[in-house]
């Protein structure tokens, strides 16, 4: 019982000192860094920046913290398992020492992307990693000798035990809740391709596309021809599986619509949708689709972005709404935005004609 609360004090210790230094150290270093106003869109109060601030990296923190204890585990036996051999105490620090910047290394090249995102984060990490981990091999690591002095496990320990127990706790209730709800909706699994048609007066072709995105087929092409369409088109963006589902739907558009479009998902073969005039066509007319979209939106030029885009979210069963709410809606004003990118538009190509590309004019709701 002794050796395993020195293991739960030594991991809690290691965790405390290590996992929540360097995220903390990191905070700071956003503090002094930070842009309020590319942040938020506006400058907040400084209640709300170190709130957010505090937030992000506590979150960071606990999640690191559940990798965190197995190392500070391992790290504590090992130390024990040294005591009981009779290995001097100098030599047990020493070699704790080293073994916890060996273990924090490891988990640091594990969450790097995380960690580090500039030169100035990777250098306080990359300091840190040494620093840290070489204090708790020395001060924390080794157990007393003395049992009247030995540290006991106290609150602190135990709630920074618990955070990333309730945290994974929270994970796998929000998964299966997630896997309930898609086991419930049997909407089956398609492709999804987005193409941006050119009109022209030349026929009908399709330029080069990347390997990571999905070319129309002979037959796709056929349809598009029967419409009247003339011009070029260009694979833009894509989603589903490298060896394809064996359905699709395929988004055929020449200008951004500046309000929400709701496509619905294929249900029983493939579906495309003709952006049209005068609304949208979907070809063949008579694709069974399910009751569940796909929303289009579309996202302006701002400080950031001199082009305005079209972004697209999947309804899976969760409903329409593109913002996953989070623990950090309240302090950071929003959620987090699933809507992936499908097109991105020039001036240019907000003002095309069709015309000059449509031999027949189509166009029906779908």
């Amino acid at each position: 019982m002794r050796n395993l609360k020195e293991t739960l004090r030594a991991s809690a210790d290691y965790v405390l000192i290590v996992w929540w230094g360097i995220p903390l150290a990191l905070a700071l270093l956003t503090v002094f860094r930070i842009h309020p106003r590319e942040f938020f869109g506006a400058p907040p109060s400084p209640f709300r920046l170190a709130a957010s601030v505090f937030f992000l990296y506590a979150y960071l923190a606990i999640r690191l913290s559940t990798y965190g204890f197995v190392g500070g585990a391992i790290l504590s036996l090992g130390a024990q398992a040294g005591l009981r051999t009779g290995m001097p105490r100098i030599s047990l620090k020493i070699l704790g020492a080293i073994g916890s910047c060996v273990v924090t290394l490891i988990l640091v090249k594990l969450f790097l992307l995380m960690l580090a995102g500039d030169l100035a984060s990777l250098t306080v990490v990359g300091v840190l990693s040494f620093v840290l981990p070489i204090l708790f091999g020395f001060r924390f690591l080794v157990p007393s000798s003395d049992p009247k002095s030995t540290r006991l496990v106290g609150k602190h320990h135990w709630l920074v035990l618990a955070l990333p127990v309730l945290l994974v706790a929270q994970s796998t209730i929000a998964e299966m809740r997630a896997r309930s709800v898609l086991s419930s909706v049997h909407d089956p699994h398609f492709d999804l391709a987005f193409v941006k048609w050119q009109p022209g007066p030349e026929d009908l072709s399709q330029g080069f596309t990347a390997t990571d995105f999905t070319r129309l087929t002979d037959h796709e092409m056929d349809l598009l021809r029967e419409m009247g369409l003339r011009g070029h088109l260009q694979s833009w963006a894509g989603a589903g599986s490298p060896t394809g589902s064996g359905m699709r739907a395929v988004v055929v558009m020449y200008r951004p619509i500046h309000a929400d479009v709701d496509l619905p998902k294929p249900l029983d073969g493939d579906v495309m949708y003709l952006q049209t005039p005068t609304g949208w066509q979907k070809i063949p007319d008579f694709a069974v689709t399910a009751p569940r979209s796909i929303r289009l939106s579309y996202i302006p030029p701002d400080s950031k972005h001199t082009e305005g885009a079209t972004k697209y979210f999947v309804d899976n069963g969760f409903g329409i709404s593109p913002t996953a709410p989070t623990i950090f809606a309240a302090v950071l004003g929003t959620g987090v935005d699933l809507r992936m990118d499908a097109f991105s538009w020039t001036p240019e190509e907000e003002r095309i004609d069709p015309s000059v590309g449509s031999l027949n004019p189509p166009a029906k709701s779908p």
